[in-house]
Order: C-alpha cells, then sequence, then structure tokens
C-alpha cells in the first residue's frame, strides 16, 4: 500500500497505471483559478508502465537445447 502523495511527474501522459483502490472520500483544491475536487483512495496496489513495454506486442521464442 502506498501512502502519501505521488509525483505527478512520475505518473506522465501516456504512460499506463494500473490501479487497485478503494475511494475513501474527497479534498477540495484549486488548479490556477478553478476549485477542483480530488479523489481521496486507499491504494492497495500500483503498477507502472510504458505503452512500448511490450503489453501489447505478441511475442515469439522457440528455443533448442542439447544436453550431454
Amino acid at each position: 500500500m502506498h501512502q502519501g502523495y505521488l509525483e505527478p511527474a512520475s505518473y506522465a501522459q501516456g504512460l499506463v497505471l494500473t490501479v487497485v483502490a478503494k475511494v475513501s472520500g474527497s479534498l477540495s483544491g484549486n488548479v490556477g483559478e478553478s476549485t477542483y475536487i480530488y479523489a481521496v483512495i486507499n491504494s492497495e496496489q500500483l503498477y507502472l508502465c510504458s505503452p512500448d513495454s511490450g503489453r501489447n506486442q505478441t511475442r515469439f521464442h522457440l528455443g533448442v537445447g542439447i544436453g550431454l
């Protein structure tokens, strides 16, 4: 479980993030001059990967072994 603030730069646009969490409430804050409501979650698991990490690629492996 992760507690505390997560740095937005680590979770930039284009990355794939899978989260297992429970929403426990909300907080009000500002983005510029606009009020924004942030979800407060209790994360149970976070998994971060880039889109080119092979998730969407078909992989095929062939190996030959010789035992003596």
